[in-house]
């Protein structure tokens, strides 16, 4: 079984990702906790990268690209992956 460590760009772009939610929940006047979590980091590095991710199969979305955290995230994270977000 794949694990996020096996990629070669996963810290990179779990810095990215952390980044990026970083500088949209200042902007937004968020905490970064609470706006996004190590776990829901890593759940959006698997459902990209992995072909049967759980959140995948549960015909899920990460929570990083649902409801309000959406609105706000969606671009950037496209950005960071080529604009290759995937579809559920």
């Amino acid at each position: 079984m794949e694990q996020l460590t096996d990629f070669t760009a996963y810290k990179a772009m779990a810095k990215s990702i952390r980044q990026v939610c970083e500088e949209v929940a200042t902007a937004h006047g968020l905490p970064v906790e609470l706006f996004a979590s190590r776990k829901q980091i890593h759940q959006v590095l698997k459902w990209q990268w992995f072909e049967l991710d759980e959140t995948r199969l549960s015909g899920l979305q990460p929570d990083l690209l649902m409801g309000w955290r959406k609105s706000l995230l969606n671009d950037a994270l496209a950005h960071l992956f080529d604009d290759r977000i995937k579809p559920v």
